[in-house]
């Protein structure tokens, strides 16, 4: 759904920014968990750390912008 509010567009990209990193932590952990060489393992785990901030930056923001959605709506 495509808006002309700025900041819902915001929330928009946000969720999906959030599920596409949230997706790509699981996919990553799954393949941590298999037998991997250790250096592939740190790899692998350095990835799911850094997927699983872009997730929670994305959360935190996605909270902020909706908190400013009702601070506005009062």
């Amino acid at each position: 759904m495509t808006s002309t509010d700025p900041v819902q567009g915001r929330i928009d990209e946000l969720e999906a920014a959030e599920d596409r990193a949230a997706a790509l932590l699981e996919r990553t952990l799954l393949l941590a968990g298999r037998h991997l060489a250790p250096r592939l393992a740190g790899r692998t785990l350095r990835l799911a750390v850094a997927f699983h901030q872009r997730a929670r930056t994305a959360r935190r923001e996605l909270t902020d912008a909706i908190n400013y959605l009702e601070r506005d709506a009062r």
